[in-house]
């Protein structure tokens, strides 16, 4: 039964890992982002993909703001070409933040989700010394794909 489960957690890691690599080289052609409030709270929460960095931001609505947030969640996907640079140097981490006193921003860069997510494939891959076979993996992983599929297709 464990071998089973560690299977099916490395089929999910390394699918987690070939959607970052897709959504990192995405970035560096459009612009992505989905955002919106969580119900009944005064915040409002955006995750944006562009030029290579993932962010997370919180932004604490104001009465005094005068950009007014939709009560509902949005996900758009604008070119590069259309929006302003603002590539931001994250140092040898990969990772940068900034809190002020309405809003908090976490700034990732790609690369290190996809190293942790790479790392944690190898890790149970090699846990049990090939234990179970690619055939197996790869088996594991078209049927999260598929089932990942099934469920963007019932979602529009």
């Amino acid at each position: 039964m464990l071998k089973y489960l560690r299977i099916a957690v490395t089929a999910l890691s390394l699918t987690a890992c070939v959607l970052l690599i897709a959504l990192w080289v995405r970035s560096y052609c459009a612009f992505s982002y989905i955002n919106g409030p969580l119900p009944n709270t005064d915040r409002f929460y955006q995750v944006a993909s562009r030029q290579g960095q993932l962010t997370l931001s919180e932004r604490l609505q104001h009465p005094s703001d005068r950009v007014v947030y939709r009560p509902f969640w949005t996900i758009k996907n604008v070119p590069l070409e259309n929006v302003k640079s603002d590539q931001i140097n994250l140092g040898v981490l990969g990772v940068r933040w900034h809190v002020a006193d309405t809003r908090s921003v976490i700034r990732i860069a790609y690369w290190l989700p996809v190293a942790i997510t790479s790392l944690f494939v190898v890790i149970l891959a090699t846990l049990d010394r090939l234990s179970f076979s690619l055939r197996t993996l790869l088996i594991a992983t078209t049927l999260v794909a598929v089932g990942l599929g099934v469920v963007i297709n019932l979602a529009r």
